[in-house]
């Protein structure tokens, strides 16, 4: 299956669950940039619920700036604030230490592009979970024959969803799915593989 998905900030469940049963995979860059959207900004569950983290970014050609040329926005330290957030949200789970330190000096970085930022991040999530799959920019914004478009998912916190796990602050509360990976990864580690593997789209 090809198909071809928008560039996401450390991208939900459902989002990797699609790429994961892909066979080559479209990252869309030529597209003019959506605000508000899995482009920027990603969901975690914190001590008071489902937080939303979103990068500030600078749109150079207006409203009709392609996603290629976002940049990044660092008048507001918001690095600071969304490391902080995730030690709040994840510290205590089994997993935080074990990759925070490599997500923590690409935020460090001060990445000018989204789409090289969201890239860096992604190619860490596949990296610890073994799902590499052929992928590349597009070049052109029309599809290529054969591709399935994803390009308009809107991935959001579901509360029904086919898998379950613990989550750090999931007492007396009902289950958040399809949050960003990170909350897999931060209380799963390596199993997290198992949400994206098994699931109907891969069948």
């Amino acid at each position: 299956m090809h198909i071809r998905l928008p560039i996401a900030y450390f991208g939900a469940i459902g989002y990797y669950q699609k790429y994961v049963c892909a066979d080559r995979v479209c990252f869309e860059v030529n597209e003019h940039y959506t605000k508000q959207t899995l482009r920027n900004r990603m969901y975690i569950l914190g001590p008071n619920g489902v937080q939303q983290l979103s990068v500030p970014v600078k749109k150079i050609n207006g409203s009709k700036t392609a996603v290629k040329d976002i940049l990044i926005s660092y008048r507001e330290d918001w690095v600071k604030l969304h490391l902080k957030t995730l030690e709040t949200a994840y510290s205590s789970s089994p997993f935080y230490d074990h990759y925070i330190f490599d997500i923590q000096p690409v935020y460090e970085e001060k990445i000018e592009s989204l789409m090289e930022l969201n890239q860096r991040f992604h190619q860490l999530i596949t990296g610890w979970l073994n799902i590499e799959r052929s992928s590349f920019y597009s070049e052109q914004y029309d599809l290529i024959e054969g591709e399935k478009d994803f390009r308009l998912i809107e991935e959001l916190p579901a509360t029904e969803v086919n898998y379950r796990y613990q989550q750090v602050f999931d007492k007396n509360r009902i289950f958040e799915g399809n949050l960003s990976i990170l909350d897999a990864l931060f209380n799963l580690g390596p199993m997290a593989r198992t949400l994206l593997i098994n699931n109907e789209l891969c069948r």
